[in-house]
């Protein structure tokens, strides 16, 4: 007899919940709370797509659009004729006198004259490490020193 009601009972288990370990309440509270967290989950979204994605408000600045655009390049006319002036510029240093730096004494001399001097004299012995010479390419400054060469 005991061994027919455990069967019975066994039987029933397999058809009903354990009502003692997990209450109704709180699976409804928790269904009910992830479906709240979804909604607005969707729209924070929503309203964050709407703020972001926006169009522009029109502007009540006082400027034209067209002056807010970034200019143009200034890109070169004739690149073949700035590098010919370039070079030419460059050649006519090489080959004439003038002064790198007027106060610290630096003059430039014409390369032939140069060479034939270091092949006269030798290059002359120094114990420092010389000095890296300024850039003399400034055009302005080489033209107004030019008239004035030792």
């Amino acid at each position: 007899m005991s061994h027919s009601s455990e069967q019975q009972h066994r039987a029933h288990q397999h058809n009903d919940h354990e009502r003692s370990d997990v209450s109704p309440r709180v699976v409804v509270g928790v269904g009910v709370g992830l479906m709240t967290l979804v909604v607005l989950s969707i729209a924070l979204v929503v309203g964050l797509r709407q703020s972001l994605f926006a169009p522009p408000e029109q502007s009540t600045t006082v400027f034209d659009p067209a002056e807010r655009r970034p200019s143009t390049p200034a890109l070169q006319a004739n690149p073949q004729a700035d590098l010919a002036a370039l070079r030419a510029r460059w050649r006519q240093q090489l080959h004439s006198y003038g002064w790198v730096d007027r106060d610290a004494g630096i003059a430039r001399v014409p390369i032939e004259v140069a060479m034939d001097a270091i092949a006269r004299n030798g290059l002359p012995e120094t114990t420092a490490a010389p000095e890296v010479m300024r850039d003399s390419v400034d055009t302005d400054a080489a033209a107004a020193n030019d008239e004035d060469a030792p």
